[in-house]
């Protein structure tokens, strides 16, 4: 399994999303950058999902469409589904699933605890991803 490098900016490529398919507003447990998977701890705070245990990490609530930091307070908008321009050399039409190993990162094949595929490749540089409630 690989881990998929990031673009040094990652951003949203589709401007148009409707209201149902965002969270917006959410404090942040830990610093976010945008266009990570994330999930919604017990407490509402937003943290980066991982698929290292079978636990709540593993879920994917939705992908930070801005960046945010727990030391200025800053609150983060979450997408359910989205295109962001994200990294270079994907394969158009392959499925990424979460990372085992880089919290709000992904991979390009199934671990045990992302099983259920996250994004693909909708061209060389661009992800739809979308959400998993594996658990």
């Amino acid at each position: 399994m690989a881990e998929i490098t990031r673009a040094s900016v990652v951003s949203p490529a589709s401007t148009l999303l409707l209201a149902s398919d965002k969270l917006p507003d959410l404090k942040v447990g830990e610093d976010i950058l945008p266009g990570q998977p994330c999930y919604i701890k017990n407490d509402g705070t937003v943290y980066r999902s991982i698929a290292s245990a079978n636990t709540g990490a593993a879920d994917v609530h939705g992908w930070s469409l801005n960046g945010a930091k727990v030391a200025q307070g800053q609150t983060v908008t979450l997408a359910k589904r989205v295109i962001f321009n994200y990294a270079t050399g994907l394969t158009p039409g392959k499925c990424y699933f979460l990372s085992a190993a880089n919290a709000g990162g992904i991979a390009d094949a199934s671990s045990t605890y992302s099983t259920v595929a996250i994004a693909h490749a909708i061209d060389t540089t661009r992800i739809e991803a979308k959400t998993n409630y594996s658990h």
